[in-house]
């Protein structure tokens, strides 16, 4: 049977239909997927192939913070690592939380990278601006921060404080400098462990802050 010229146009749409559903549906369920796939954590202690140390997660944070306000800057950087073993603090590699301010729109940006995709953002006031930590000031990566930390007196306190975890903060310091600041934590009433390195590697002494190992 012969089909009229208006039937095969008929026909013809419905398969051109069927087929833009079928591409949306699939895209749709792709990005499910991927959203799925990243969001899932990483064990408490474990490093994963998508970690990357603070530089390295650095560029999509300054992107996305860029198109939430072009004139944002960078005000730091923060991580935790839980009950870390030596090898995994050795990498400096984990998933990682940036600040940034805007003056045009007087709120901060805080947005959390793991490796190089992005997974949550958080805009919130902020009652007075903060300083900006220049990235040319900020030549130290957490590798050598955490490295350093373990070489002077971090290696010992967590031998004997298994149970602590250990956070790593990038910030500018009183002097207007960009410091690493790291804190070993085994428990609210037991010791801590405080170490700033420089972060600008011009050759700045580190220090320990508190110890009571």
């Amino acid at each position: 049977m012969k089909l009229k010229k208006i039937e095969w146009l008929a026909l013809l749409m419905t398969v051109l239909l069927l087929v833009a559903a079928t591409v949306v549906v699939g895209s749709v369920m792709y990005r499910e997927f991927q959203t799925t796939a990243a969001v899932a954590p990483p064990a408490a202690n474990e490093t994963t192939a998508a970690q990357t140390t603070a530089r390295q997660a650095y560029p999509a944070a300054e992107a996305a913070a860029r198109r939430w306000r072009e004139d944002a800057y960078l005000t730091g950087a923060s991580a935790v690592w839980r009950q870390p073993t030596e090898a995994g603090l050795q990498n400096g590699k984990t998933d990682w939380v940036f600040s940034f301010y805007s003056p045009s729109a007087g709120k901060e940006y805080l947005v959390s990278v793991s490796g190089h995709t992005l997974h949550t953002s958080l805009i919130r006031e902020v009652g007075r601006a903060p300083a900006p930590l220049a990235p040319a000031q900020w030549q130290v990566d957490s590798t050598q921060a955490l490295r350093d930390f373990l070489d002077h007196s971090g290696r010992r306190f967590l031998r004997l404080n298994p149970q602590a975890n250990v956070h790593l903060q990038l910030a500018v310091s009183a002097q207007g400098k960009a410091e690493w600041r790291i804190t070993a934590l085994s428990a609210p009433d037991r010791p801590t462990l405080l170490y700033f390195v420089d972060a600008n590697g011009t050759g700045g002494e580190t220090r320990i802050a508190a110890s009571n190992p």
